[in-house]
């Protein structure tokens, strides 16, 4: 650390000296977490499981898991699920958004495309409706053989 001074990482990040030394001498994660609110317990607390199974689910609505919680005996306010769910998004920001069901109009608006010109998606749930519905995949035979 004897060629940099702690002032110009600082000046640069926008961080005081001494946060700038903390963060450079620390020897894991665990020493980082300091703070005003570190080891306090959390209105929250006891739903967290909960609310990390859900949002692990793919429910990553604040205001249903709100609602949620609250039906098992939640005495909070919803701003602070708001913010737990915020921190939960930037924590796994790489996870993709649930896969949306498509509606009727989606899967009929893909039957008479050509299977080249869906996109891979697209194609993929086309594919997972057909195998779960004969019926169907019998029909959007019959209507590519019509329009070939």
């Amino acid at each position: 650390m004897a060629w940099w001074t702690s002032r110009k990482p600082g000046r640069r990040l926008g961080l005081a000296r001494g946060t700038v030394r903390r963060l450079a001498h620390a020897s894991d994660p665990d020493e980082l977490l300091v703070g005003r609110w570190t080891g306090r317990t959390s209105i929250l607390d006891p739903y967290k499981p909960y609310l990390h199974q859900r949002y692990a689910e793919g429910c990553t609505v604040a205001r249903r898991l709100f609602e949620e919680i609250r039906q098992r005996g939640y005495p909070g306010q919803e701003q602070v699920v708001r913010v737990y769910v915020r921190r939960l998004r930037e924590a796994f920001p790489h996870q993709d958004p649930p896969r949306r069901k498509p509606s009727v109009r989606d899967v009929t608006g893909w039957i008479p495309r050509h299977p080249d010109r869906l996109d891979i998606d697209d194609a993929q749930q086309l594919k997972e409706i057909l195998a779960r519905v004969p019926a169907l995949a019998r029909t959007v035979e019959h209507v590519r053989a019509s329009l070939s």
